[in-house]
């Protein structure tokens, strides 16, 4: 059985159906770990080196490859949009990489590179790739002549393997393949993506030992200088060959009374839809702070839904919230009403001050209202039978309120 990676270098710039989506919401390590780490291989001593590591959803495009890691030589955020430049750049001022440095014509400058042990459990080890680059085609044949290598060796060996050279066996680079050299693995363009040249999908593959540990080593850089970016895609296909991605949802959030904030930690989702348990919802990734209603004491069931371009997921959490507990006026405290039900009379008892009395019935028609100040008694024998409400207010106090069935 075969190990596959799935991977698309692309000098920036090919045609595509939709937006690529980026995102640098989840650190390299992570995904790493994410998408090497499986049935088919153990993947330890994971380390990432450049600032322009990232997420990538490229379902709606031309790219060939569903969602991954993207490297890139720049602002990886750059890489989505309309190629209306003909030099989409940014300096990291970060350093390049000796190795790859090997397999091109002169200095590189803005590395990315990730590295990582790998134990196959498998005899071969597969690759596809797409590389990309700003240099196309205006810098074909200069020194600008950006480079993507995957490296493989076994541990405690000196030297590298490049499985990643062309057909031609020439390391893949702006000058190797383009639309002049290797032209049936080259493209021009893809529609959502603002580099301005790919190659097609490329093949390698590795005859390993199963259970033995090799070192693997993943590269991009600019060359002879750090401006006029390149990147490699690094599918979700690789090693398992799964095209598919439940994006996984999940938050933790911070109670304070009624207002709940959340903190969304849900990985590899281009869209989320928030349910508050209250009969409100949201769209956005982070909706903030969320209010519930100060009188109502309930437990609600809050819901986070992710989706991307195959798959969805659901996260829920019951919280509780304690409505508010006015304090009662303490000339109010001691009121009663009795009897309740109530026939012919009822009597108010327990009134320590001079307070306006009004009995309403369903409907908030006032049946019955006047000053007390001390218990009264009064009579229902001629009202309609059902449920009233008998109010005791003082001035600048919250009323009181029972419920009086008269049968």
């Amino acid at each position: 059985m075969r190990i596959l990676f799935l991977f698309v270098a692309v000098l920036f710039g090919v045609n595509l159906k939709g937006q690529l989506h980026i995102s640098t919401d989840v650190p390299p390590d992570t995904m790493i770990m994410d998408f090497f780490n499986t049935a088919s291989a153990t993947v330890s001593n994971v380390d990432a080196e450049g600032a322009a590591i990232s997420y990538f959803e490229g379902a709606l495009t031309d790219l060939g490859l569903n969602a991954g890691i993207f490297m890139s030589t720049g602002d990886p955020f750059t890489a989505v949009g309309v190629n209306d430049s003909e030099g989409t750049s940014l300096a990291l001022g970060t350093p390049g990489d000796d190795d790859l440095s090997l397999y091109t014509t002169a200095q590189t400058f803005d590395a990315s590179i990730i590295s990582m042990d790998l134990v196959a459990m498998e005899d071969t080890l597969a690759f596809q790739y797409v590389f990309a680059s700003e240099e196309y085609e205006e810098w074909v044949g200069s020194t600008f002549n950006d480079v993507f290598a995957f490296l493989v060796r076994e541990q405690g060996d000196s030297l590298w393997t490049n499985i990643t050279l062309l057909p031609d066996q020439t390391p893949v680079t702006v000058n190797n393949v383009n639309q002049n050299i290797n032209a049936g693995y080259y493209r021009d363009g893809i529609e959502g993506i603002t580099f301005d040249g790919f190659t097609t999908v490329l093949g390698a593959e590795l005859v390993v030992i199963p259970g033995n540990t090799y070192e693997i080593k993943i590269g991009v850089s600019d060359v002879a200088d750090a401006i006029f970016d390149s990147g490699v895609f690094i599918g979700i296909e690789s090693l398992d060959g799964d095209s598919l991605l439940v994006p996984p949802s999940n938050f933790v959030v911070q109670q304070d009374g009624n207002s709940i904030e959340f903190e969304n930690e849900s990985k590899y989702a281009t869209s989320y839809f928030w349910d508050f348990g209250d009969g409100t919802t949201s769209t956005e990734k982070d909706p903030g702070a969320h209010v519930y209603d100060p009188e109502v004491t309930a437990d609600y069931t809050l819901s986070l839904i992710t989706q991307n371009y195959c798959c969805t997921d659901t996260f829920s959490i019951v919280i509780s919230i304690e409505g508010t507990v006015d304090v009662v006026d303490p000339a109010l405290a001691s009121v009663e009403i009795f009897p309740n039900p109530v026939k012919d009379y009822f009597q108010i008892t327990g009134v320590q001050d001079e307070m306006m009395l009004s009995i309403s019935n369903a409907q908030g028609r006032i049946v019955h209202r006047e000053l007390v100040n001390e218990s009264k008694s009064i009579r229902t024998s001629e009202w309609a039978k059902g449920m009233y409400f008998v109010q005791l207010e003082r001035e600048a106090s919250k009323p009181l309120v029972k419920r009086l069935v008269v049968n």
